[in-house]
């Protein structure tokens, strides 16, 4: 019987779906989607995510934004239901097919407007949770949002994160400008193929790779390689000029929004590519890609 500790052998993640609403979802204060989009919309989506990278063995925090669109043209019913669990990383299993997940969360919208939660927590082995709350919102109020939260805490051999050790950071003209010769030396190595963007990037596949419970020359070749040996994408040129700095990680990871490392499809008019990388500086005053 395979030691599902070892991720190797196991997936920590989601089913999602979502209709007729929009979403937002942060990990450890950490975006799962795109910050500068939001995830749905007036249609449905129904998915599993396998999110081992984005978790770290202990407590993590899972912060769900949402609002509601009774409005939607497709006509659905808003609607919004997640499992959050573990399973056999070797499966791929349909969403919502039943099988034991840790928690259970849906939303609906009452006959007065008001966002309606219900959920069940379950001890998995590997996985105990609290129950999901209502909480309020962490930034200012947006009209038509509410917020929810639940912690886990994971009992998978996930590596650490070392970006929660690192400063934390304000916006200043020094921040700004150290952050963007960071971001702008890791883009300059994108370009020229998979060997120099595995060079750039460094610790940030080294815990990719670990969180899957392999090696970079595991993870690399299936997982990344092709992006940057991909001859139809071309990667846009570096500029956050018109870009906002924002702060996650509770205040110990930047980016600028929209993200500027990005691969257009020279075939496909508005296909993109983007990387999420997440920048944090270290007690020595050095700028890290997330790990």
């Amino acid at each position: 019987m395979a030691d599902d500790r070892n991720p190797r052998f196991t997936a920590v993640g989601i089913d999602i779906s979502v209709k007729a609403a929009e979403i937002v979802m942060s990990i450890n204060d950490v975006p799962v989607f795109n910050p500068a989009e939001v995830f749905g919309g007036e249609g449905e989506i129904d998915t599993t995510m396998r999110l081992n990278p984005t978790f770290r063995k202990g407590r993590n925090s899972i912060v769900i934004g949402l609002r509601m669109l009774p409005g939607a043209a497709a006509g659905y019913d808003p609607y919004l239901r997640i499992d959050f669990g573990h399973w056999d990383i070797r499966e791929y299993p349909d969403s919502f097919d039943g099988r034991p997940m840790a928690v259970r969360m849906q939303v609906t919208l009452s006959e007065t407007g008001e966002q309606v939660l219900k959920h069940a927590v379950e001890l998995q082995p590997r996985i105990a949770a609290n129950d999901p709350a209502r909480i309020a919102p962490p930034g200012p109020p947006q009209e038509g949002w509410v917020w929810y939260r639940f912690d886990a805490e994971v009992d998978v051999d996930l590596p650490p994160m070392a970006w929660m050790e690192g400063e934390a950071l304000s916006d200043t003209a020094e921040t700004r400008q150290t952050l963007t010769a960071a971001m702008r030396k890791v883009h300059s190595n994108l370009g020229d193929g998979s060997a120099t963007a595995r060079a750039a990037l460094g610790p940030f596949i080294e815990r990719q790779a670990a969180s899957l419970g392999g090696t970079v020359d595991e993870y690399f070749p299936v997982y990344m390689a092709s992006d940057f040996d991909n001859e139809d994408l071309r990667l846009v040129p570096f500029d956050v000029s018109d870009a906002e700095l924002r702060f996650f990680g509770e205040g110990r990871l930047a980016t600028f929004v929209p993200m500027p490392h990005r691969f257009e499809d020279e075939k496909t008019p508005g296909y993109v590519v983007t990387m999420f990388f997440y920048y944090w500086r270290d007690t020595d005053g050095e700028w890290n890609l997330i790990h």
